[in-house]
């Protein structure tokens, strides 16, 4: 391709002829509960130039689904993509990031991601562009790059040209109607790109000039920002401390999401290989026997990145530890929800008690915990203004949680019946925490922690830390005590850490594993329909929260953009929820593997 520069801007005032169509054919996922969201399976784009008439370039990579990794009988057929094809594919978010870079290659971009020359995505409907691509960026929580915010549907163009009967032709009845025989396979996504750049061929051929005029432009349908503060809840990533070395030609977070992945899942398989043998877990928290742990931790876990620093860090660390009381009088129990929380396993329901009345923020998984191991005739009334409220139990009477406090009203009260088909439900948080407890108590970090309670937080800090997604922060154990979190949300921002970040990591942890499985979302939702028959004057819920009216009309995408707390604040929007995803997805293996040869940590 020769190297003639244009303006970058594509809006131009004067209709003018496009030097180069990429012509872009995603194959989704299909073939399960209507209205589910379709994740792009197959990436392929082909290069035509429109002087030459010849394709000059490819790109094709197939994409590993995450919402629905199996793929249906049904999308096989129709696609002809297996499973084996999208096990070995890449995620979106590395394949559109290698797109991004193909393009610089071929001179079609520039660093900043802005067009330097006349061209143009091509598809075949607006389907690809308009509903396929913006599912999964909002997906992945990824703003759309310039370059993808506009494009040319060759149907009506090709309807209009030749004049069909049909404005929306499908692309074999273009195919048919201007006497050219498919090549490939229909609906695979390579076959279809070069099939409709041959269309755009015989459509040159006959006289067609695409030009600018032809340009269509996004328009979100879903996406309603009412004020200034709501736009600033599309951030992303920003608890990703390594920088990439790299240079970023749209979107800097997108390889920091990549590389954060990258981390967790070299963790993953350094500590829990396939083999019976496992190696050991060489993580340090800075004590003094861990001067060989720490070059394991340079050498595997940061690996491209700058330690230079850790050591000092590591002695200072070990002088503090050597001021630390260890604490041996209470087995914790790592266990929580969105606030500071965690359970003493040997305590009783007294000790839970007093604590409350010291201000502690108990997780209310805790206390369901301390419920059901100690005393179950005791019910839990939670209101949004007052916290928590320890009542005595009666018959019939009703028991809430604070998971779900996020979605309802702060009056509103569930009954025991549907509380317990609700824990019922696909339990996507277990294995993550019974790994943490495991790496925990390998570390011995309870004696190195000052700490009579253990926050599910805390140990989220420390345990990113370690794998080398957030920096090193030398925060003092008293910091983490169960408070009010402003100590310890002042320490971090010194450190250039919000809390939130780590507080709403805690959270989604927990929520996630409820709203995980798209079925398990439909069957809570009869539930609640069914109680709500039953017990009308008892719950309500509330339209600005989460279970509402976009869940029961199944739009996955766009729920967790917008999960307000009891204020009407927005707070789910800080953290990459497929990042999240994959996290799951790899300790959710490393438990099954436990559970196959017995030896549970419990």
């Amino acid at each position: 391709m020769s190297n003639t520069k244009n303006s970058p801007n594509i809006k131009k005032t004067t209709e003018e002829p496009l030097e180069y169509v990429l012509v872009l054919d995603f194959e989704a996922t299909c073939g399960y509960l209507k209205h589910q969201t379709s994740e792009i399976i197959e990436f392929p784009v082909v290069v035509l130039n429109l002087k030459t008439l010849k394709i000059e370039s490819e790109f094709h990579y197939y994409v590993k689904p995450v919402l629905n990794p199996r793929l249906s009988k049904r999308c096989t057929k129709l696609t002809g993509i297996n499973q084996g094809m999208v096990n070995q594919g890449k995620t979106f978010c590395e394949v559109l990031l290698m797109f991004e870079k193909w393009l610089l290659k071929l001179g079609l971009i520039n660093k900043q991601g802005e067009k330097t020359k006349l061209w143009e995505i091509l598809t075949c409907s607006d389907t690809d562009l308009q509903t396929f691509l913006e599912q999964q960026l909002k997906l992945y929580r990824s703003e759309r790059p310039p370059y993808l915010k506009t494009w040319v549907d060759i149907q009506p163009i090709c309807a209009q040209f030749v004049s069909m009967e049909t404005k929306t032709p499908s692309l074999s009845n273009m195919l048919e109607f201007l006497n050219l025989e498919v090549e490939g396979r229909l609906h695979s996504g390579i076959d279809d790109s070069r099939n409709t750049a041959r269309i755009v061929v015989e459509l040159q051929t006959r006289g067609l000039v695409l030009t600018t005029k032809n340009i269509k432009t996004f328009s979100d349908p879903f996406l309603k920002v009412s004020s200034k503060n709501e736009s600033q809840l599309f951030l992303r990533c920003h608890f990703i401390a390594n920088k990439i070395q790299e240079y970023s030609i749209s979107n800097m977070e997108l390889q920091n999401k990549i590389q954060a992945f990258h981390n967790i899942e070299q963790f993953f398989q350094q500590n829990f290989p396939n083999s019976n043998q496992k190696k050991s877990t060489n993580m340090s928290l800075g004590n003094s026997n861990n001067n060989n742990n720490n070059k394991d931790n340079n050498n595997n876990n940061n690996k491209g990145n700058n330690n230079n620093n850790n050591n000092d860090k590591d002695k200072d660390n070990n002088s503090n530890n050597k001021n630390k009381k260890i604490v041996q009088d209470y087995k914790l129990h790592v266990i929580g929800s969105c606030g500071y929380n965690a359970v003493l396993r040997n305590s009783n329901l007294d000790i839970a008690i007093e604590m409350k009345s010291k201000s502690s923020n108990l997780g209310i998984n805790g206390l369901r915990n301390l419920i059901s191991r100690h005393d179950p005739d005791v019910e839990l009334k939670i209101n949004a203004s007052n916290g928590f409220k320890w009542i005595e139990f009666k018959e019939q009477q009703t028991m809430s949680t604070i998971r779900l406090m996020k979605y309802i009203n702060g009056s509103s009260v569930l009954t025991t019946k549907i509380m317990r088909k609700f824990c019922d439900l696909d339990f996507r948080v277990r294995p993550l925490l019974i790994l943490m407890r495991k790496w925990a108590r390998s570390q011995k970090l309870l004696e190195k922690i000052n700490l009579p309670i253990f926050s599910l937080d805390f140990l989220v800090i420390y345990y990113l830390q370690q794998i080398g997604i957030i920096p090193q922060l030398n925060v003092d154990a008293n910091t983490f005590q169960i408070t009010t979190g402003k100590m310890i949300k002042n320490k971090l921002s010194e450190n250039g850490l919000h809390h939130d970040i780590i507080h709403l990591l805690a959270g989604i942890l927990r929520y996630f594993g409820r709203f995980y499985n798209f079925r398990n979302k439909i069957k809570l939702i009869k539930i609640i329909n069914s109680d709500q028959k039953e017990n009308k004057n008892t719950f309500k819920i509330n339209q600005a929260s989460l279970i509402d009216s976009q869940i029961k009309n199944h739009r996955w995408f766009d729920n967790w953009l917008y999960i307000k707390d009891f204020e009407g604040k927005y707070v789910a929007n800080t953290i990459n929820f497929f990042q999240v995803h994959d996290l799951f997805k790899l300790f959710e293996d490393g438990y099954k593997k436990w559970k196959k040869s017995g030896k549970i940590p419990i």
